[in-house]
């Protein structure tokens, strides 16, 4: 009995089942979010629910525009993703525009797989012509927003974006786990059968 517990335990030991926890970012505690001119932060999503929180606007010049890129990892599917704006200040911010990116994680380079335009405030943009997406990297390029009037100092626009993540169903474990697993169990049966 012991050495079935034994092999069971080597073999969650081996073949190990965690999964990446989900992700979040939020600007007011991370920093701010780079616009076109600065390389864009790679955030490593995991299976559930990630969220980035910012605040884009009239922040001084230029305006502040937040991109980011993420990846999905290959034992998980992009199942939704959607963003939320909400005027933060003065009601200046009538809608932002995103461009939702696959393949690299420079500003505004990869392919278009969609468009972005919550209208503010209180809008919501859903992600829906190409779901689900696989593994690879993503980014989310802020290309604009829009802006009634003058561009007076200070109005700015917080955005949450909401991205799920779901495991693949039938993941099958990487060969050397699956080696390492079998030639245990091997062992401890080959030293049985020499004991007896």
């Amino acid at each position: 009995m012991r050495r079935l517990i034994l092999a069971f335990l080597l073999v969650c030991a081996v073949c190990p089942c965690a999964v990446a926890a989900p992700f979040s970012y939020d600007e007011a505690l991370g920093g701010d979010l780079p616009d076109y001119s600065a390389p864009l932060p790679v955030f490593p999503f995991g299976i559930g629910l990630n969220t980035v929180t910012g605040v884009l606007g009239w922040t001084g010049s230029p305006a502040d525009l937040d991109s980011f890129a993420f990846t999905v990892p290959s034992d998980a599917l992009l199942t939704s993703l959607s963003v939320i704006v909400a005027d933060e200040v003065r009601g200046g911010i009538d809608g932002v525009d995103w461009l939702f990116l696959q393949g690299v994680a420079i500003f505004n380079s990869g392919i278009l797989l969609q468009e972005l335009h919550p209208p503010s405030p209180g809008g919501t943009a859903v992600l829906t012509s190409v779901l689900p997406l696989g593994s690879d990297v993503y980014n989310i390029s802020n290309i604009g927003f829009g802006g009634a009037g003058p561009r007076p100092e200070g109005d700015t626009a917080r955005y949450t974006f909401s991205i799920e993540l779901k495991a693949k169903s039938g993941a099958v474990p990487e060969p050397a786990s699956s080696l390492l697993a079998g030639l245990a169990l091997a062992a401890l049966g080959l030293r049985r059968a020499v004991r007896r």
